[in-house]
């Protein structure tokens, strides 16, 4: 079972670094029949972790951190499928990538040494960094 924070973030990753389609492999549980089961008259479930069950009830917190994240990349779809981002490190832990066309911007953050904490203050046409 992969933590739902660790999902989340491996897919921000993936539209940081330009990914533009997310193939989850089991988003939806379900339930093999007949032929494909372990064996005569036995039904097989899997993927217990998946955001939707077999019967398409809704799990938390996994489900709702990616609906979450997906409402936001809808939000920057424009910026993020329009443009090359822009990046920046205004420090060697710390990098920004920007993704901006007319008054659509999506901005991802990246810490690449998580054993220090850095402060990122983004203001419109002004960043800086503590």
């Amino acid at each position: 079972m992969r933590p739902v924070k660790d999902l989340a973030f491996a897919v921000a990753r993936f539209y940081q670094l330009g990914g533009i389609f997310m193939n989850y492999y089991m988003y939806h549980e379900g339930t093999n029949f007949s032929r494909t089961t372990g064996g005569l008259f036995v039904s097989t479930s899997y993927d217990y972790d998946a955001p939707l069950d077999e019967y398409g009830i809704i799990r938390q917190p996994k489900w709702g951190h990616l609906k979450d994240l997906h409402n936001f990349i809808k939000l920057c779809e424009e910026a993020l499928i329009a443009t090359d981002p822009a990046v920046t490190s205004f420090h060697p832990n710390v990098k920004v990538v920007v993704y901006k066309i007319d008054n659509v911007c999506a901005v991802y953050i990246n810490t690449t040494n998580n054993l220090t904490t850095e402060t990122f203050f983004f203001l419109p046409n002004k960043a800086s960094f503590r």
